[in-house]
């Protein structure tokens, strides 16, 4: 929007060999309409031996995840899902990747 001020920072760290972290902060200001606004999340992603778990938060309620198994080389079974709880609503699915 013309006349707005948007400031992001992030941060991102390996915790260790399997396990990885993150923090983003988003401010947003439009003074031409008196308008502030401002978004938290952090997320994970963990690596397991034939598996890798990912899942984030944010300051609006949202909370999702995706597991994804590696069953063959170049063939993966993915299950996800998204939880808002300010709105009320549930999305949850499961899906295949398939890599050449």
């Amino acid at each position: 929007t013309q006349g707005s001020n948007i400031l992001t920072t992030s941060y991102w760290r390996k915790v260790s060999e399997k396990c990885e972290a993150g923090a983003e902060l988003q401010m947003i200001n439009v003074p031409s309409q008196g308008r502030r606004e401002a978004s938290c999340s952090v997320g994970v992603k963990y690596d397991f031996a034939m598996s890798t778990f990912r899942a984030m938060a944010d300051n609006f309620g949202k909370v999702q995840m995706l597991l994804e198994e590696k069953i063959a080389p170049g063939f993966s079974f993915l299950l996800s899902g998204e939880l808002d709880h300010l709105k009320g609503e549930n999305k949850f699915g499961i899906g295949i990747n398939l890599e050449s």
